[in-house]
């Protein structure tokens, strides 16, 4: 996994993007289950492009904000040419 990927130009380096996308409450959750502060996790998720973006330029694309058996879910649904 490759957090910043956009953000620091590396995504020539692959044949293909996945991303996984959440709300910024979700995202800001997750990060504070994880030890960081509401601060820290807002500076965090700031700092970052925002997931729409992400999500616009990647080649495959999944909404994570469901169950893990839901992600995948959406995974088996990959078709690769």
């Amino acid at each position: 996994m490759i957090p910043l990927l956009y953000e620091c130009a590396l995504e020539p380096a692959f044949n293909a993007v996945w991303c996984v996308g959440a709300s910024r409450r979700v995202q800001v959750r997750r990060m504070r289950a994880r030890g960081l502060s509401e601060e820290e996790a807002t500076q965090r998720f700031n700092s970052q492009m925002p997931v729409a973006d992400k999500m616009a330029r990647a080649h495959v694309v999944f909404w994570g904000e469901g169950t893990p058996a839901t992600l995948l879910a959406q995974i088996d649904h990959v078709r690769f040419a």
